[in-house]
């Protein structure tokens, strides 16, 4: 878990990448808000990340039971449950 979240030039913006915050990869292939306001996003290769407001963590193959680090798409459903979809199934 990385815990920091580094602004753009404009205070409208967050910059979130790898090197100033908890990004897990810069390549993004998918983003999904729940309920409670995390904002979960599918990498190119990093995995799944979910941002809770200022505090990443990423989910990877090693760390997780997410079965390939390519995540291309995530789906919340009306239960909360995430759904997510990677080369692997």
């Amino acid at each position: 878990m990385v815990c920091s979240v580094s602004l753009a030039q404009n205070p409208q913006w967050a910059l979130y990448n790898t090197a100033k915050a908890g990004l897990p990869h810069n390549g993004i292939l998918s983003i999904a808000i729940d309920n409670g306001g995390h904002k979960w996003v599918g990498t190119y290769g990093g995995g799944l990340a979910k941002l809770d407001g200022s505090c990443w963590t990423a989910y990877t193959p090693n760390n997780s039971g997410l079965p390939d680090s390519f995540v291309w798409s995530i789906a919340i459903d009306a239960n909360g449950s995430k759904w997510i979809g990677t080369d692997a199934g």
